[in-house]
């Protein structure tokens, strides 16, 4: 796919609070040094909040696609300094570096629960003591019931707001329920991991903000 339109308004209908809230997560003060390794990064969505919020912050940018990279440096600024995007195929790949924090927001949604447990455990091992994943994830519910209500829901949402009813279509068709957990099972995923202090910030609908720490 071209553009990463779904880590972004109209079409995560509560970006506001879920991306605020991940950003509130990282345990850091304004003017603090300190190493982000976004993972899926794409069009930098999320790196771009990190970057104007914490301005000492280095980010390490990790994307397959390099047309999103370069909109992504266009988004924050390529102060190499500062900013280093990596174009890597991260699912196959080490995941490059030491950081304080590692991020991988709405880029997990096409990896199935070993895959996802494999990187969970990949991060753990390029976050020092004290480190802090931070997810925020795609999910099911508990029935498949429940599931459809937290898609039409979405969908009438990103709709109401504006949204292009071909692009709902495309990734409701690219949310294959086989490669999506319950909150309960990424949960266990990122413990299982080595991570400590897991837990759940928030919950909307099929969005869910998971974050662990590595232990000293």
């Amino acid at each position: 796919m071209a553009d990463d339109y779904w880590k972004e308004p109209p079409y995560v209908p509560c970006h506001a609070e879920l991306f605020g809230l991940a950003g509130a997560l990282i345990p850091h003060s304004r003017e603090a040094q300190f190493s982000l390794l976004d993972i899926g990064s794409g069009s930098g969505a999320f790196a771009a909040q990190v970057a104007q919020n914490f301005p000492q912050a280095q980010l390490t940018l990790l994307e397959a696609d390099e047309k999103l990279l370069r909109k992504s440096l266009s988004r924050i600024g390529s102060d190499p300094a500062r900013t280093d995007a990596v174009a890597l195929a991260w699912r196959n790949e080490d995941l490059p570096g030491q950081h304080d924090v590692a991020s991988a927001i709405l880029s997990l949604h096409e990896l199935d629960a070993e895959e996802k447990r494999d990187l969970y455990e990949a991060a753990f091992g390029v976050l020092g003591r004290n480190g802090l994943l931070l997810l925020v994830l795609r999910v099911k519910a508990g029935t498949p019931a429940v599931d459809h209500a937290y898609r039409s829901a979405w969908q009438q949402q990103v709709l109401a707001g504006g949204g292009d009813a071909g692009l709902v279509a495309q990734h409701l068709a690219e949310l294959k329920a086989e490669n999506l957990g319950t909150v309960a099972d990424e949960l266990a995923a990122v413990s299982g991991a080595g991570f400590v202090e897991v837990n759940c910030w928030y919950q909307n609908l099929s969005y869910a903000l998971i974050s662990g720490v590595r232990p000293i």
